[in-house]
């Protein structure tokens, strides 16, 4: 699978969490824990796009890239929701498991899901605006103080005519994470206690031994 792909492995769950190291053994081969957990990774990474964020905390979209959304031609749309432009990138992500079990998570095929993951700066691009109508030069002002005061029943609008727009790149996208960083991340976002419920439910005992 090519993009990013984040995944867990029972190597690193003993350095995060001791309560962890047992999963090297029960998950040499791939195994109904492994599968369930990387399964529950992929609709958690999926649900954080609803959500604008793990907490919500995802930078809002710019004025322009809105614009962009609402009037271009090709496939305009109004959603103003981080992400939720085509619907690829959060319908893309699927729960994986290696062949000998040694690691598990959830991954995407998609090459842009590490630029929205980690920001960074947009390229280049032209964009066709389709026709659209807006307040006439001069609404904001006297125009709309004239409405304001009841003088005129509505502001004055004119036609935008279809004309090409050209983005010279380099913008800076923030980072909207849509899945934690690192085995520290895992933990402060809850995802390691989850794993481990998991593991637990599905071999009826918990791991390393604790009771």
């Amino acid at each position: 699978m090519s993009g990013l792909q984040v995944s867990l492995t029972t190597s690193g769950f003993s350095t995060a969490n001791k309560r962890l190291e047992g999963a090297a053994a029960l998950a040499k081969n791939p195994s109904p824990p492994a599968k369930a957990a990387a399964e529950w990774l992929a609709g958690k990474t999926m649900q954080t796009f609803a959500l604008d964020g793990h907490m919500g905390e995802w930078a809002p979209l710019s004025k322009m890239t809105m614009f962009l959304r609402k009037y271009r031609s090709q496939s305009p749309r109004a959603s103003s929701m981080p992400g939720s432009d085509t619907g690829r990138l959060k319908g893309s992500f699927v729960p994986f498991v290696d062949s000998d079990g040694g690691a598990f998570g959830a991954g995407t095929n998609l090459d842009y899901a590490e630029a929205f993951q980690d920001g960074g700066p947009s390229k280049a691009n032209t964009v066709l605006i389709a026709q659209f109508t807006r307040n006439a030069p001069g609404a904001r002002s006297a125009q709309a103080t004239a409405y304001a005061r009841g003088k005129v029943s509505k502001l004055q609008r004119v036609t935008v005519h279809p004309f090409f727009m050209h983005m010279k790149g380099g913008a800076t996208y923030p980072e909207r994470r849509f899945f934690p960083e690192g085995m520290s991340g895992l933990s402060s976002w809850g995802y390691l206690d989850k794993i481990r419920e998991i593991f637990a439910l599905e071999f009826g005992n918990r791991l390393g031994g604790t009771a």
